[in-house]
């Protein structure tokens, strides 16, 4: 509980309201309650707005990859590139769309 400053420490096995979850590598799963730690429904406006953000700019790449005119005249390595960060910022969408789901946003 010192090396984390944590006031409180549970192992009941249940899942209560809004926080980060995690399965560590040995199975064993550990919850942690954001509700009187941070405000939620902020939390939840923040990260709404970033995913919409995200989710333009990567429309926007979607269309620019989906032109051939672009994929056929522009260097191969610019358009891997391109590739690359549609991927990433595919992964990023999941990450925070997992994020609004751990906190209990709808």
């Amino acid at each position: 509980m010192r090396l984390a400053q944590l006031s409180e420490l549970q192992f009941d096995g249940s899942l209560r309201g809004a926080g980060a979850h995690a399965v560590l590598a040995d199975g064993s799963e550990v919850f942690v309650a954001l509700s009187d730690a941070i405000d939620v429904q902020q939390e939840c406006r923040r990260l709404s707005a970033e995913l919409t953000r995200l989710e333009q700019q990567l429309a926007g790449l979607s269309t620019k990859l989906a032109n051939q005119q672009f994929v056929a005249r522009a260097p191969a390595e610019v358009v891997a590139k391109e590739r690359e960060k549609e991927r990433a910022w595919h992964d990023q969408r999941q990450v925070l769309a997992d994020k609004l789901k751990s906190l209990g946003c709808s």
